[in-house]
């Protein structure tokens, strides 16, 4: 089998598609009760998920995954051209649990049957989620309990759950298989309608649209109910027509979504059909939430029926009635004991099973057909974004995208979407076209930006792809998150639009999963993210600030040079020889540096021995060695410190954790109230970091570090 796209796959007639699959249909519904069991048995003895939206899910997903529309590798889901799947409605995982344990299943029983290393499991079945595994649904180290690109379900291609967060995502994974030259590829999305009232809907709607996304498409399963109980088209007016076609997408749908005909040929005219306006498609399905599950709507949404109660045994009864199989304690209460309990859900999947493996036929046909199918698929200005579209060194820049004219830009011409942008970002670096995803990455890094303040637009996104990036297999790429305009700096915009407690989001990660960035001044700029994108951390946060700020000569002051910044802080002026020291001030910001640089002769002047520290990157000062870091904070580390930001003072604890800190320091939450705006000088003035507050919080500081260290060192006795 080769490795390379195909050229003409999508040159498929849906037509011809559908004659082939309508004579399978029987199969088709065989499967189907197949997954349906598994869903219903793993929640029995889970006692946990989400029965409705996984169970009317089913036939959409069958009639994806089997009529040829979908090009996937069962045992090899990392295949760099297959086509991916972003289960957008997260909680529905259960359906991908179950049909991925009846697929692999048919795999299994064909490899035992024949020998045949087709249908061998790679890497001894690490890969392979078989029935086994629907016992370790939502437990440790087993099935999470939303969506997961990981370990046995590198299926999905990202991780999903939380409502709207999905769909951004997936519009990055097919822009960046576009912007790859791979446009054949398809990125299919399973979303609800309730999943598409977020904001975010909206945004990917127009984004996609903009970016030419014809190969992005949605597929909806319209079953009108959600959490609550009432029709989600009480409060939510139209239909899937109506949200997606005014925004220029191809919409295709049937009323009959339980119905492998109609479903079938959906499924197919959305993926083949013709497409001459090259936009995003959706489909739409009517089905009925928690249909066959034995409660239905919202009733079905989240719980499912108490371990072996009398609605559970019902519709096992049917399946057992249909197949003439008995499964164990059919009609009976659950064992008391949890060992029995367990021993009975794993007879039970068992027996659902041997329904496939004693048909010979059936186990020959789905497992043909999923190889079949597996060959198949080895065929910004404000913010200073703007650069990475323009010509550098003798390079012509690439400039904006245009999905007609200039599809090979790299700067994407999306509106005021920062939520989206930043999945959309996530989303397009985890394509990795590489020949061995695990070893190596080939693909795309993405960049966004948006305003200091709007920070927390973009955290949503970032969190799930810092999630992926930790425990996916597959190598990923890294992602640029800049916080522009950030702090009082932001003065004429008024407090709106200040970034002094919101750029705190970027620190909301384990630690070693984002590198922040804080330059004083833009030479610093590239030095700190090329220390930054050295190190093996998915995501860069670059804090930025405005005005730009006149350029000190810094070896006139004694000022190292801007490569120190690389280290993550530097001493920018050690105490001087021969008079008593007065403690370490840590300092960030512009404006505050800046002032700081002014008032360093002065301070000399009026015997102000003051050791600063730029305080540029806790992640990379961390990183450096024990010795150097001792030599730029001293003996006492943070302890006898105050600290002179243009953020607030609780996103500088790691330099500055002493009990007295904070009194003696200068942030622009000084007196715990929001600034308010004005002039750069005004505000700044009003967040006391203007040269004169500086001057006299440092002589303070200074002269009264005697009587600070007593007062240290009483704590510290009182406590003994």
């Amino acid at each position: 089998m080769s490795d390379g796209p195909l050229s003409d796959g999508r040159d498929l007639d849906a037509g011809r598609l559908f004659a082939a699959a309508e004579s399978d249909f029987a199969r088709y519904e065989v499967i189907k009760d197949l997954v349906d069991e598994c869903i219903d048995l793993a929640l029995n003895y889970r006692q946990s998920g989400h029965p409705g939206g996984s169970r009317s899910k089913v036939h959409m997903m069958l009639a994806l995954l089997l009529s040829g529309a979908m090009r996937w590798d069962v045992l090899r889901p990392w295949r760099r051209f297959g086509d991916r799947f972003v289960l957008s409605a997260g909680h529905t995982v259960p359906l991908v649990y179950a049909t991925l344990a009846v697929l692999n299943e048919a795999v299994r029983a064909r490899h035992e049957r024949t020998g045949a290393a087709e249908f061998a499991f790679p890497d001894d079945g690490r890969w392979a989620l078989t029935w086994e595994w629907l016992l370790r649904l939502r437990r440790r180290g087993g099935l999470p309990g939303h969506a997961e690109m990981e370990g046995k379900t590198l299926f999905l291609k990202f991780n999903t759950g939380p409502s709207g967060h999905g769909m951004p995502p997936a519009a990055g994974e097919a822009l960046s298989l576009k912007l790859a030259g791979a446009g054949d590829v398809k990125v299919f999305v399973f979303e609800g309608e309730g999943g598409l009232t977020p904001g975010s809907a909206h945004e990917t709607k127009n984004t996609a649209w903009g970016l030419g996304l014809d190969n992005l498409v949605f597929m909806v399963d319209w079953n009108d109910f959600g959490i609550d109980p009432r029709p989600a088209s009480s409060v939510v007016a139209g239909t899937p027509t109506d949200w997606f076609a005014p925004y220029g997408w191809r919409v295709a749908g049937t009323e009959h979504g339980m119905e492998w005909g109609p479903v079938t040929r959906t499924v197919l005219e959305a993926v083949c059909g013709p497409n001459p306006g090259r936009v995003p498609t959706m489909a739409w399905f009517v089905t009925q939430k928690g249909r066959g599950y034995g409660k239905v709507d919202a009733a079905s949404h989240g719980t499912p029926f108490g371990m072996n109660a009398e609605p559970f045994w019902a519709g096992r009864k049917r399946f057992m009635d249909r197949y003439g199989v008995a499964y164990e304690g059919a009609g009976s209460p659950a064992p008391a004991d949890p060992g029995a309990v367990q021993a009975q859900a794993a007879a039970n999947l068992g027996i659902a099973m041997s329904v496939l493996r004693r048909d010979e036929d059936l186990v020959t046909w789905l497992s043909d057909r999923l190889l079949v199918i597996a060959a198949s698929a080895d065929l910004a200005e404000s913010t200073n974004i703007a650069g990475f579209g323009q010509d550098f060194d003798g390079s012509p820049g690439t400039g904006w995208y245009e999905r007609t004219h200039n599809p090979t830009g790299a700067l994407l011409p999306t509106e005021i979407t920062e939520f989206t942008n930043a999945g959309l970002v996530a989303g397009l670096a985890t394509v990795n076209l590489a020949e061995d995803p695990f070893e190596a990455f080939d693909g795309f890094w993405g960049a966004c930006s948006t305003y200091g303040s709007f920070s927390y637009l973009k955290y949503g996104p970032m969190r799930l792809f810092s999630q992926l990036a930790q425990d996916t297999e597959l190598k990923v790429g890294k992602l640029l998150w800049i916080a522009g305009h950030s702090g009082p700096e932001t003065a004429e915009d008024s407090r709106t639009h200040f970034g002094i407690f919101s750029i705190g989001v970027t620190q909301l990660f384990p630690e070693g999963h984002v590198i922040d960035l804080h330059p004083w001044e833009y030479n610093e700029v590239p030095v700190l993210l090329g220390a930054a994108f050295s190190l093996d951390v998915p995501i860069v946060a670059l804090h930025l600030t405005r005005p730009p700020v006149e350029i000190p000569d810094r070896e006139a002051l004694g000022i190292p040079s801007h490569l120190a910044a690389a280290r993550g802080a530097y001493v920018l002026r050690d105490y001087q020889p021969g008079l008593p020291r007065g403690g370490t001030v840590f300092l960030r910001g512009t404006m505050p540096t800046r002032n700081v640089v002014n008032l360093l002769p002065e301070l000399s002047a009026r015997g102000i021995n003051v050791r600063i520290v730029a305080a540029i990157s806790p992640q990379l000062f961390a990183r450096q060695p024990a010795a150097y870091r001792q030599s730029v904070i001293g003996p006492a580390g943070g302890l006898d410190a105050m600290v002179i930001t243009n953020g607030a003072f609780k996103l500088m604890r790691e330099w500055a954790d002493g009990p007295l800190a904070r009194e003696y320091s200068l942030s622009s939450d000084w007196d715990d109230r929001w600034r308010t705006g004005g002039s750069v000088d005004e505000v700044i003035e009003e967040a006391h970091l203007d040269e004169a507050h500086i001057r006299a919080a440092l002589e303070r500081f200074a002269g009264e570090r005697t009587e600070r260290l007593a007062r240290l060192r009483k704590l510290l006795d009182d406590d003994g």
